[in-house]
């Protein structure tokens, strides 16, 4: 449990009972996210230790509560961790991610999440795992959906020239839905190299180190005045915020996609004059998560080069340190029962 930022406790509790709709999950997998690590330094302005943080995660079904008919008990699956309300006007035109109630598992103390052994999951948001699919990748599924929603958002057209911000897990993941969703042609920023060789290595058509080149310039000089159609930004600092409006063309779309933990400064003038459209993206619905798997099984989109380790639930601070100081990892990993 995260007690107060920046401190993990291991606590022994009891196994959770399941209520009549719900199955409790023995973990085997479950992501280190970058919003996790936001609550751990106590910078999310809604979720605030104490909590067990964890919204990414896979495993094998412990126990079922009564009403449940569709799975059994030893069933491999991921979840979905959005839980809506069901009664606003979102939920009920299918656009329950915008939900002003929504949660997910792991950001409440009411609801623990998956850094733990075990876990409590609703049935309807249960999603079978693949034979094929190991634990870690069944955890990296929720990711994968984020990633796929973002083309939903940013409308792409056939041949269009985009460019993804930020080569961290997300950002990766980003560029190959992209392809996915019929981009001509993708490109990935970032400060790192070894990053940048990750996104080449899985298909991104071009790289640039935003450390040694303006991006701005070199995307003018790559591809021509105009010539970047959608711009994703899974960085969202000052920095990239501007950016990402400079580049993009008159008419384009950039797709804010990172929580920001800092202002930025507001361009009003270049919306005005290049008529670009600015969105967010927020999450997924469940039939994101259902193509996510899909991709996923047909290699259409690849996430096993992505994960750098998993560590004991007991070395959570160790696996911190890693996510904190490791410049080049991309997903760590907890895997609670046991290694391996």
């Amino acid at each position: 449990m995260l007690i107060e930022p920046e401190q993990f406790v291991l606590q022994e509790v009891p196994i959770p009972e399941p209520g009549s709709a719900e199955v409790i999950l023995k973990v085997e997998r479950v992501g280190i996210c970058g919003s996790d690590v936001h609550i751990y330094h106590g910078l999310s302005p809604r979720t605030k230790p104490p909590l067990v943080l964890g919204h990414e995660f896979s495993g094998t079904i412990h126990s079922v509560g009564t009403a449940v008919r569709d799975f059994k008990v030893g069933d491999r699956v991921t979840a979905e961790p959005l839980i809506e309300c069901g009664r606003c006007t979102y939920c009920r035109s299918g656009r329950y991610n915008l939900c002003p109630e929504l949660y997910t598992i792991g950001s409440r103390l009411d609801h623990d999440g998956a850094y733990a052994d075990y876990v409590r999951v609703p049935e309807r948001k249960l999603i079978t795992l693949p034979g094929s699919m190991s634990f870690a990748e069944g955890a990296m599924v929720e990711l994968v959906a984020c990633a796929i929603h973002a083309q939903d958002v940013a409308n792409m057209t056939s041949g269009d020239v985009a460019l993804v911000i930020g080569a961290g897990s997300l950002g990766i993941l980003v560029a190959q839905a992209a392809k996915m969703a019929g981009a001509g042609v993708v490109a990935v920023a970032d400060v790192l190299p070894g990053r940048l060789a990750l996104a080449k290595q899985l298909g991104a058509d071009n790289t640039v180190n935003a450390a040694e080149a303006d991006l701005a310039s070199w995307s003018e000089k790559t591809y021509g005045e105009g010539g970047v159609h959608r711009v994703f930004d899974t960085a969202s600092i000052p920095e990239t915020f501007r950016q990402a409006l400079q580049i993009v063309r008159r008419g384009g779309r950039v797709i804010n996609m990172g929580v920001a933990t800092q202002t930025v400064e507001w361009q009003p003038n270049i919306l005005l004059l290049k008529e670009i459209e600015l969105t967010g993206m927020n999450m997924y619905t469940r039939p994101n998560l259902e193509e996510a798997v899909e991709a996923m099984t047909n290699g259409r989109i690849r996430v096993e080069p992505l994960i750098t380790a998993s560590y004991p639930l007991a070395q959570i601070d160790e696996a911190y340190d890693r996510v904190l100081h490791d410049p080049n990892r991309c997903k760590v990993m907890l895997a609670p029962p046991q290694m391996g």
